[in-house]
């Protein structure tokens, strides 16, 4: 059979790669319920697009077993669908059109086929309302929301300060302690002094014998006084 083709006219397809695990903006886009595969149960299986910059228009399918015969895996994705109703902000379902167009986040994982006989895999494990999650800025409640500059509706902006009060004033100069002496060392107690011993009494002084006088002159000594000298 004769067959022409030019790869020139096909676009080449991009390579399959999954997204980084992470918090992702998504909407169901398509939506069915299909027979598992066993044909004993039922499973919702929804075409989620996402919306991010960067990721725009890549493709997520989950699979929600709606009627199944293991109950905890029955459980398990009514939860989940319980979860993505209340993110976009319905209570019932009519019809599984109701989730399309309906923005939210959901909290994706990769699935790693150990095997190698399966590409990895995207699941979606959480869903939240958009703006909704722990990391991104919440008002507080009873306030009004921050407008663009980051001021609240009904505030103004408060006044800036004079230049000559931006400046800080120049820190006192630090008071010094006085300083204290040092305590004088304890002094040692002195000796006890011995006892003195007593003076001997003074001799009794002397008089001197008065010698005798020298004869006048021109007077003779009389014989007396001579036989005593």
């Amino acid at each position: 059979m004769r067959f022409s083709f030019d790869t020139q006219s096909v676009p080449a397809r991009d390579p399959i790669t999954v997204l980084p695990a992470g918090w992702y903006t998504g909407q169901v886009t398509e939506s069915e319920i299909i027979d598992t595969r066993s044909g004993t149960g039922e499973a919702l299986k929804l075409t989620i697009t996402v919306l991010d910059e960067g990721n725009r228009g890549r493709k997520i399918w989950v699979r929600l077993n709606i009627k199944n015969q293991n109950p905890e895996a029955e459980r398990i994705s009514k939860q989940q669908l319980r979860e993505l109703c209340e993110a976009i902000g319905i209570t019932s379902l009519r019809d599984t059109t109701d989730l399309h167009m309906r923005p939210f986040e959901m909290k994706v994982k990769v699935r790693v086929d150990l095997t190698g006989a399966y590409d990895d895999q995207n699941d979606v494990t959480r869903f939240r309302a958009v703006g909704s999650g722990s990391d991104a800025p919440r008002a507080p409640a009873g306030l009004p929301r921050p407008a663009a500059g980051g001021i609240p509706q009904g505030f103004s902006a408060p006044a800036r300060p004079a230049a000559a009060a931006l400046r800080p004033a120049a820190p006192p100069a630090p008071v010094q302690a006085p300083v204290q002496a040092p305590a004088a060392a304890p002094q040692a107690p002195e000796a006890a002094q011995p006892a003195a011993t007593p003076a001997a009494p003074p001799a009794p002084a002397q008089e001197p014998a008065a010698a005798p006088a020298a004869p006048a002159a021109g007077r003779s000594i009389p014989p007396w006084a001579q036989k005593r000298a």
